[in-house]
């Protein structure tokens, strides 16, 4: 027997569903934000051993799945829009077995196509690259001042080493680019000023590099929810530091994973300087075993616009209150989001991690199993579902805890790891950067 669990808002959900349904499987239907009393009866008749929900937090919010998780595990399938999601439900869950298929032999390795670019030593200054299907390669000693891709697709940049920054032309299209390996201020994406007719700089891979002393370290710009977004965007195991404003800025995005990044010298300077800092809202934000120290920054902001469907998991943030004494520091502040998830974090150091009111709906949050100093709550409980966390101090503007949270100012930590919450990884053993390449 499989229950499934749809939103009272999403019907098509139900009837696709429906329409593929086996023999034994139960539909039920459950509220945006709350499971009807009815329902939480028949699961307890049913005591299934799995559930599924049918349709993203915006259906059924991550509240209801923490909740339906008294029951039996869950999982949830769901497509990017309700259009999709049909096609999800029938390839996860009634998928067709294809019969097998005897794999080609494996070509032989080819060497270097003629078209590749090598640069030898020496210094380059300003460089732009128009060709595409090629890796951009250089000896040792050679140097760029500013590097420039304009109109292409499917390249690689490879080991540059550049006083400026790295970059697309803004007025053309620069898609699937992998920057990796290369000392820079910078690595920006540029969407163009347009609606329609141009792609944005989609399918960017920027990892494994030294990046410090510009604005940005790593920039991801479109200039608001009309124009067009940019997409399928990886941000993962680079060294950022010590930048004049955030270390990255993104705007517009839809499917953007910052992985893995070490994050240190972002000093509050007047800027709004944070180690991540969102604006003109997006889509489908992972931000993950990212290691921020040494700053006074808030380590995460999302303002200034919609964002949806963000995972905050496996960071940690410590001594966030270098320099200028007298100014605050916070770890984060997050204003309305729909569909927020933040979980195993270590955020310490007498900084607290904001939900901020604001106009946008609908939106929801799910905070377990954190080690935080101070959550500070503007929000109302009803759009929160916070336990399992350690906390340094009460919470703000709130009278109670999650029942299984605790509050401890002082945390026996191991190799900032607590067992049961925070971090389960160890910075310790992390590289990032060049080095890590």
């Amino acid at each position: 027997m499989r229950v499934f669990v749809v939103g009272d808002s999403g019907l098509l959900d139900g009837l696709a569903l429906w329409s593929m349904a086996q023999a034994g499987d139960v539909l039920l239907y459950v509220q945006q934000g709350s499971i009807p009393a009815a329902v939480k009866d028949e699961l307890t008749r049913l005591a299934p051993d799995g559930i599924t929900i049918v349709g993203g937090p915006v259906r059924v919010s991550n509240i209801v799945e923490q909740e339906l998780a008294a029951y039996a595990p869950v999982t949830r399938v769901a497509g990017a829009s309700r259009f999709t999601t049909p096609i999800e439900i029938a390839q996860t869950l009634y998928p067709v077995v294809p019969p097998p298929v005897v794999p080609p032999p494996e070509p032989p390795v080819e060497p270097p196509t003629a078209g590749d670019i090598h640069y030898p030593a020496g210094n380059h200054g300003d460089v732009i690259i128009t060709d595409s299907d090629v890796t951009v390669t250089a000896e040792a000693g050679a140097s760029f001042t500013d590097v420039l891709l304009r109109g292409v697709n499917n390249v690689t940049v490879d080991g540059l080493t550049v006083d400026g920054n790295i970059r697309n032309e803004r007025a053309s299209e620069a898609l699937n680019v992998t920057v990796r390996r290369c000392t820079a201020k910078a690595v920006e994406l540029f969407a163009p000023r347009t609606r329609y007719g141009r792609s944005a700089p989609n399918g960017w891979v920027v990892e494994y590099n030294d990046l410090a002393n510009g604005g940005y370290c790593v920039g991801v710009y479109s200039d608001g929810a009309d124009y067009v977004p940019i997409e399928n965007t990886i941000i993962r195991g680079n060294k950022m530091g010590n930048p004049s404003l955030d270390a990255i800025r993104i705007s517009n995005y839809d499917g953007l994973l910052v992985e893995g990044n070490e994050i240190y010298g972002v000093i509050e300077n007047g800027s709004h300087n944070d180690g991540l800092q969102s604006v003109w809202g997006g889509k489908n934000l992972t931000f993950t075993r990212n290691y921020l120290h040494d700053n006074r920054c808030q380590t995460f902001f999302l303002k200034g616009g919609y964002v949806e469907n963000v995972t905050f998991t496996e960071n940690l943030s410590i001594r966030n209150r270098v320099e200028t004494p007298a100014m605050d520091a916070v770890h984060g502040k997050i204003y309305p989001t729909g569909g927020f998830t933040m979980t195993n974090n270590t955020l310490w150091d007498s900084s607290s991690f904001g939900l901020r009111e604001g106009s946008d709906t609908p939106y929801d949050y799910v905070i377990t199993d954190n080690v935080l100093w101070e959550l500070y709550q503007e929000v109302p409980d009803s759009v929160v579902f916070e336990d399992r966390n350690v906390f340094g101090k009460q919470h703000w503007q709130q009278d109670t805890i999650g029942p299984n949270s605790i509050i401890d100012p002082d945390p026996a930590f191991v190799d900032w790891q607590i067992p049961g919450a925070g971090i389960t990884w160890n910075p310790d053993a992390q590289v990032y950067g060049v080095a890590a390449g």
